[in-house]
């Protein structure tokens, strides 16, 4: 930098890459010619990094507020419109999703762009603490918290694994979304819970499927699950050490809860009849989604993961008369 005559310096930056500003600013010489003005000519944020408009938003704020201490005076983000999906390197349009992007950055609402301002974002584990079975030191657990699939928590193990996501304030949870990190791909079983604020731990879901890199599984609750502290997701197997890119978690303002049946260790049934074959047991809380009558007469509560277990063995929680009435 210090080789040339320069009136300014124009570098191009993105966050969430493998460099992070400081070590762009020494290699590159910055630190050492402060009298030189540098502007960062373009900057966005990638739609293969970032899911959602609203966390390109605040990498953006979070990017241009740091690379201030590192001498940059001026910010040039890339692009307005947004470019078409198929090109590959796309970046967030300012004015996609109702202005995220531009409105976030705006003087109005960010007078001074060294300084960050609180942004909503509806992935309510965004930025949370997390802890874990295990993992390596360059892929610590919050790595799947940071809103970026270009990063991962990694285990450095096989399965049994377990990550933990703490929300801080209890939630009403109605999906959870998982970005895997495998190699190589092949069945994984997965099972993700909801921990409520006493403790007790909900099984949302067992996840039980090939599964690949980059690939999102999603758990899509039929009502929201109130009270959620935390998300709680074990890996029993997998042939790949056990990994996560992404764990979001969104809440619902709908004032049902989901219904929850309650029990220690009250058989899981393949059909709703004591005839056909254990499933599984019910260890704490499993969310049910359904119910009906069975051939034997008795009322059948049925899980996500289409398991199902007698009404009159276990005790529940929650909006359990909102579920269709039994046939």
């Amino acid at each position: 930098l210090g080789i040339a005559s320069l009136d300014f310096y124009d570098f191009h930056a993105y966050p969430g890459g493998d460099i992070d500003l400081e070590r762009l600013a020494t290699n590159f010489g910055m630190l050492d010619y402060p009298e030189i003005p540098v502007i960062m000519g373009e900057t966005g944020a990638f739609r293969f990094i970032y899911d959602g408009a609203d966390l390109a938003a605040i990498a953006l704020q979070e990017w241009i507020a740091e690379s201030c201490q590192y001498g940059f005076d001026g910010w040039l983000t890339w692009d307005y419109f947004g470019a078409p999906r198929n090109v590959g390197d796309e970046a967030w349009g300012m004015v996609m999703d109702d202005g995220a992007i531009m409105n976030a950055l705006a003087p109005t609402n960010q007078a001074d762009p060294c300084q960050t301002t609180d942004l909503e974002i509806a992935n309510v584990a965004y930025g949370k603490s997390a802890t874990a079975s295990n993992y390596l030191p360059e892929e610590h657990p919050e790595n799947a918290t940071d809103g970026s699939t270009e990063t991962q928590w990694g285990s450095g193990g096989d399965a049994p694994q377990w990550l933990q996501i703490n929300l801080d304030t209890p939630r009403s949870v109605s999906r959870v979304e998982l970005t895997v990190a495998q190699w190589p791909s092949g069945e994984t079983q997965h099972r993700v819970y909801g921990v409520l604020s006493n403790g007790q731990r909900v099984l949302l879901k067992e996840l039980i499927e090939d599964t690949q890199e980059a690939e999102v599984l999603i758990i899509e609750l039929p009502m929201p699950l109130a009270d959620v502290i935390s998300i709680r997701v074990e890996t029993l197997r997998s042939p790949s050490w056990v990994s996560w890119k992404e764990v979001e978690v969104y809440e619902s303002e709908n004032e049902t809860s989901a219904c929850v049946a309650l029990a220690n260790g009250a058989n899981l049934r393949a059909e709703p009849s004591t005839t056909t074959a254990v499933a599984g047991l019910v260890n704490g809380g499993v969310v049910i989604g359904q119910q009906t009558v069975g051939d034997d007469g008795f009322i059948w509560y049925g899980t996500l993961n289409d398991t199902w277990v007698r009404s009159d063995v276990v005790s529940t929680s929650g909006d359990c008369d909102r579920l269709p009435a039994p046939e």
